[in-house]
């Protein structure tokens, strides 16, 4: 019987871990999260494809028997792998922050400029 788990590191709330249990005779398939079940399915020995949410992000769950790497999980969202996940939310995060912090900055130095301007045009 094939095990195997993910833990799915979330930035923006809590985390999950994510296994499945898939018999190598029968081929029945179970996915769960935490202690949750959110898949059962049986009879799978072709390639197949399994879609869920955690949290607001999609996840793609594909498994093919016959390949190396049999079970791989995506995040559809982001579009990587989980185990790439981390690294990717948190860079994306410090851009997003980055970008934030240089908007107000520039702002702030144009209403200053302004401000100039019309005490320039007020006082001359």
């Amino acid at each position: 019987m094939a095990q195997k788990w993910w833990k799915y590191k979330n930035v923006e709330g809590p985390d999950y871990y994510v296994g499945l249990y898939h018999g190598d005779e029968s081929g029945h398939l179970l996915i769960y999260v935490g202690e949750k079940i959110i898949v059962i399915d049986f009879n799978v020995k072709s390639p197949s494809q399994y879609h869920f949410m955690l949290g607001t992000d999609t996840f793609k769950l594909k498994i093919d028997p016959q390949a190396v790497d049999q079970y791989t999980l995506y995040n559809e969202t982001l579009d990587i792998k989980v185990n790439e996940e981390n690294v990717e939310r948190t860079t994306i995060k410090n851009n997003d922050r980055r970008n934030v912090m240089l908007m107000i900055i520039s702002g702030f130095i144009l209403l200053i400029l302004f401000l100039f301007w019309i005490v320039r045009i007020i006082f001359h």
